[in-house]
């Protein structure tokens, strides 16, 4: 009629008409995030999914880390292996050090055997007289009488000395022993020195090489 304003239906002010595209979809919340979901059979993207990596992105990640791990990981592995002889070898020049301290404050000759059959080396201390293996025993003591083994595959070399049965070395109640160059050899090749001298001196090693 003349006169008479028209007013907006309740469900044309909250923007369901057909004619407002907001009728076309409308917010829902999932896991506290805001997406939009389809209504009246129109198909629309969640904002969510515009934010991931594309394939040549994840390709190129991939290769790079590809790249890295080629060049630390052969270093740390070579890092670890250094690591390890440098241990071994140590262990082997203190019971050498220790074999002269105990032949010079016992006042007896103390041997110093390696088994390349085991890779076992250990201490023992003369308990009769004379230089035959079956006149030296147990110190009595699990420190001293501990037997040690080198890893598999590793050897040591140089225990051949003047006056020696072969894989043995004898401090004398004096500390003489017959001077040597022990050398320990990992599977890889990599040496660590252990240096003996003839009279009381310190054991001297050098490093990995």
């Amino acid at each position: 009629m003349r006169g008479e304003t028209h007013r907006p239906s309740a469900r044309a002010s909250r923007g369901e008409g057909a004619g407002n595209p907001l009728a076309r979809v409308a917010p829902a919340k999932a896991n506290g995030v805001l997406r939009w979901r389809a209504v009246r059979g129109q198909r629309f993207f969640s904002p969510c999914s515009a934010g991931g990596f594309t394939l040549v992105e994840l390709l190129l990640v991939v290769a790079l880390l590809g790249l890295l791990s080629s060049v630390a990981v052969p270093r740390l592995n070579r890092s670890v292996r250094e690591r390890e002889l440098s241990l071994a070898s140590s262990d082997l020049g203190e019971t050498l050090a220790i074999a002269r301290t105990e032949a010079v404050r016992r006042g007896v000759k103390v041997r110093f055997t390696f088994d390349p059959r085991t890779r076992e080396y250990g201490l023992s201390v003369q308990q009769f007289e004379g230089d035959r293996p079956g006149d030296f025993g147990a110190f009595g003591n699990d420190l001293l009488d501990a037997r040690r083994t080198l890893p598999q595959g590793w050897t040591l070399e140089g225990l051949s000395v003047p006056g020696g049965a072969g894989n043995e070395l004898v401090f004398e109640p004096s500390g003489f022993a017959e001077a040597c160059e022990l050398r320990l050899v990992d599977p890889n090749g990599r040496v660590a020195g252990i240096g003996i001298a003839q009279w009381y001196e310190d054991v001297n090693r050098t490093g990995p090489r």
